[in-house]
């Protein structure tokens, strides 16, 4: 999974995530698939932005769509997948899941999760693990707390953004066949050195 903030001074200013790949991906709305010649497939879902348009492109010929990144000579990363938000807003985040998958597998379910009070956070639901990211940075020293709902079938969360060895107090209940999580600064369960809590 990967998270990506993207703040400008002014709107208008174009804002991407860039993908490079092996094959040409098969773009399905907020889907894509790159299959391998072994059949192997690599799905990328885009959770956010949730308007994004996706497109992909030769490497070799990203001169003439800029401002599309290239790839350099010799790399077996031929194709440039390219997703934004056509809207350039000011402030975005650009969440994705990588999912590879052997040939004749199935992928993972995969779903986006917000939170619902306290500090935002931004997540997805990857199979029965969520993973939680704090949407400004910035404020992770402030942080009191944060409330998600998350399927029941979730068994293992992280949440990134939180203060290194700093301890914490998470406290679940069931809510319309959901369960709501809430985060607390202060507790017993610590986050480790990278501010990730695990729970």
């Amino acid at each position: 999974m990967t998270y990506d903030r993207a703040t400008s001074q002014s709107s208008g200013l174009f804002k991407q995530y860039n993908l490079s790949l092996i094959g040409q991906p098969a773009i399905n709305g907020q889907e894509a698939i790159e299959t391998m010649a072994d059949g192997q497939r690599l799905y990328i879902h885009t959770l956010l932005p949730e308007d994004a348009s996706s497109t992909s492109v030769l490497a070799a010929n990203c001169a003439s769509v800029p401002p599309c990144i290239g790839t350099a000579d010799l790399e077996p990363t031929q194709y440039v997948m390219t997703v934004q938000d056509a809207s350039n807003p000011t402030d975005t985040r650009f969440l994705h899941v990588l999912e590879g998958v052997d040939a004749g597998g199935t992928p993972l379910a995969v779903s986006s999760i917000t939170s619902s009070n306290g500090t935002a956070f931004d997540g997805a639901v990857v199979g029965t693990t969520a993973l939680m990211f704090i949407h400004d940075d910035t404020q992770t020293g402030s942080f009191a707390n944060t409330t998600y709902a998350e399927p029941s079938t979730v068994t293992t969360n992280y949440v990134a953004g939180l203060t290194p060895n700093a301890g914490y107090t998470i406290t679940k209940s069931a809510a319309a066949g959901n369960t709501q999580i809430t985060v607390t600064a202060g507790g017993t369960t610590a986050a480790d050195n990278a501010g990730v809590l695990k729970f």
